[in-house]
């Protein structure tokens, strides 16, 4: 409400510079490995560079897949998020960073549940592919400030609309600033959940990449301007505040409800 009333981006409003990010696309789960690479090939040519893949949670399929990755895409220029969702052990997740050749992915994405984190730590210490929570279930301050401060990842993570909104958002920020690590927001959402979390990172000097949730139709519904990506990175906000115009009149068409009285 204070950035609409100052006329101004919220990104502008809490003291950003940069008006846009690259971003990555970010894959469901695939059944068949070549519906994933046709997928890749698909959001290649909306611009994406950077891909990130959910995997099976099962060491060999996984291991497996890394290496069809290598083999499709070695050679074109494109990196790749690895995201494991807290599947594995200790001994599972080393076996799966070492199988990951830095050139091709970027960083490994919650490898294991994020209350281990003296595994964490002995992770990151172990492989060379930098390592990133879930940040799903665990984001309270001392969480994440123990995380960095014991050099369990390489990013700390966290979705502004689950931890409690921008304020508390930014409570986090404030401690993860203390330290190097960098910070990589979840995305996953409607585009007013995806415009809020891109704001705060436009504010950030530690984001890299924009998550972009795909399909990117199913997560449009309800809202006028709605498309925060073009040829790969985000798209500079024009109007003040998220910069989201709801379309209030479709969704009012869109309601399904019964109308009782209570006697």
């Amino acid at each position: 409400m204070a950035a609409k009333k100052a006329s101004m981006p919220l990104y502008k409003f809490l003291g950003g510079q940069k008006h846009s990010m690259k971003a990555y696309a970010s894959l469901p789960f695939y059944s068949q490995n070549k519906d994933l690479i046709a997928n890749i090939e698909l959001h290649a040519q909306m611009g994406f560079e950077v891909f990130k893949i959910h995997t099976w949670g099962l060491i060999e399929k996984d291991l497996e897949l890394i290496k069809l990755i290598e083999e499709q895409f070695r050679n074109k220029g494109f990196q790749f998020i690895l995201d494991l969702e807290g599947e594995y052990n200790f001994d599972q997740a080393f076996r799966i960073g070492k199988a990951m050749n830095k050139s091709v992915f970027r960083w490994l994405e919650a490898p294991m549940k994020d209350n281990l984190l003296d595994d964490y730590s002995r992770l990151k210490k172990s492989i060379s592919i930098p390592i990133i929570p879930d940040g799903y279930t665990l984001y309270s301050g001392d969480h994440i400030e123990n995380g960095i401060k014991h050099d369990c990842w390489s990013a700390a993570r966290f979705d502004a609309t689950i931890v409690g909104g921008l304020t508390k958002s930014l409570e986090l920020i404030n401690i993860i600033n203390k330290y190097s690590a960098k910070l990589e927001m979840q995305c996953w959402g409607n585009t007013l959940a995806q415009a809020l979390n891109l704001h705060i990172m436009l504010a950030s000097c530690k984001s890299t990449y924009f998550e972009t949730p795909v399909p990117i139709d199913m997560y449009h519904f309800g809202l006028k301007n709605d498309n925060l990506i073009e040829n790969g990175y985000t798209r500079e906000f024009k109007k003040p505040g998220l910069g989201i115009e709801v379309d209030w009149e479709r969704l009012s068409d869109a309601d399904i409800y019964e109308k009782t009285t209570v006697k």
